[in-house]
Formats: C-alpha cells, sequence, structure tokens
C-alpha cells in the first residue's frame, strides 16, 4: 500500500524535503493531512496518518504509534502483539523491530519507556490528542497563541499528556510572555517613552 501510494504511478506523495531537521511548524502543509493530499508531501506526522486511514478503510489493524520525535503505523495481531510500519523513510515501507526505535530518530531513555506512550498502539482519543498538539504547535509558531492554548487544552482534556506535551506547553507559556511584554511596550505612549529616555 505505502509502495503503491508513493509510486509516481500511484499518488506520488513523497517526503517534505524542507521539513528535515527543521522544527518550524508555521506551515501546517508539512505536518497536517491537507498538505499532503494537495502538495504529495508530507512528514512523519501527516503520512502515516493518511496510511492508517487507508488502511482502516481496508480493515486493516492499524493504528498510529510514537517513537522519540517520529510517528509510525503500527499493525495490531490478535494475540497483542505489533509491527512497526516505517512509510516516511525514502522508497517504500519498511518494517522495523522496536530496537530500531530505541536509539532512533532519538535514543528513547528509560523514563520515556516507563511513560508507557512510546511504540504502542494509541487509542483513538489519544491520535486525537497527538493532532490537536500539532495544531497548537503550528498555530503557536504563526504568533495565533490563544488559539495555540485552546488546541493544547483540548489535547490535554481528550487524552493524558504525552511526555513532549509539557515542552510544547513551556514553549508556548514562553512566548505568551514575550508577546505580553512586546505589548506592553508597543503600547506606551511615545511622551512616556521620551521621559524614561531622559532619566
Amino acid at each position: 500500500m505505502v509502495t503503491l501510494l508513493k509510486h509516481p504511478r500511484g499518488l506520488g506523495i513523497a517526503y517534505q524535503p524542507t521539513a528535515i531537521g527543521n522544527y518550524d511548524c508555521r506551515d501546517s502543509r508539512d505536518d497536517m493531512l491537507h498538505g499532503l493530499l494537495t502538495l504529495k508531501l508530507g512528514t512523519c506526522v501527516s503520512l502515516p496518518v493518511l496510511f492508517v486511514a487507508i488502511g482502516r478503510r481496508l480493515r486493516y489493524p492499524m493504528h498510529l504509534a510514537v517513537a522519540n520525535g517520529h510517528v509510525i503505523c503500527q499493525w495490531l495481531n490478535d494475540d497483542g502483539t505489533h509491527a512497526n510500519l516505517e512509510g516516511s523513510s525514502a522508497g517504500g515501507g519498511s518494517m522495523q523491530p522496536d530496537a530500531y526505535y530505541h536509539s532512533w530518530p532519538h535514543p528513547l531513555t528509560p523514563a520515556h519507556m516507563a511513560s508507557g506512550h512510546y511504540l504502542r498502539p494509541f487509542t483513538r482519543a489519544e491520535e486525537l490528542a497527538l493532532f490537536m498538539d500539532v495544531r497548537a504547535r503550528c498555530l503557536s509558531d504563526n504568533g495565533r497563541l490563544p488559539e495555540a492554548r485552546e488546541a493544547h487544552d483540548m489535547a490535554r482534556a481528550v487524552a493524558p499528556p504525552w511526555p513532549p506535551y509539557d515542552s510544547n506547553m513551556s514553549r508556548l507559556n514562553v512566548r505568551e510572555r514575550a508577546q505580553s511584554a512586546h505589548s506592553w511596550l508597543a503600547g506606551l505612549p511615545l511622551f512616556e517613552a521620551i521621559d524614561v529616555r531622559r532619566n
């Protein structure tokens, strides 16, 4: 399925080259499904969503899962075991063992694994929380901070927060403080600014 979707005679989708090593989320098309469907370019956030959506329509037991800094697909077997389906790399799809993701793309620490969020199928509520968290990052990077906080709050409301949630919230808090300070300075009347400079 992945090979067909990525083949030039299929849908012709590919990884967005400008997103490699780039954590700027201002262009939501890189990380959300609408960009993948219109530009035929996506990332490890949007590509697995398409694969899982199509797989589920075909009645495949597919789910989203996360490694440290990476989203993957998982095939859930009847006995509860799973297979990791990697579709974000070059070429077609591949299967990687859990051990592969313990060191790639970023190491999974014992604390990560103890959280219970990594390398296991997400529930539907956790998938929604992941989407809202990505939406919040896009909004935050575009300076739309009140909307970003709403999206973060929704993510937290529908599922227990996953480890990156705290760092994303911290980043939003810093931006809100900076925006508040900037707004305060920008709102000073000109004569007050002159008086301050005179002192």
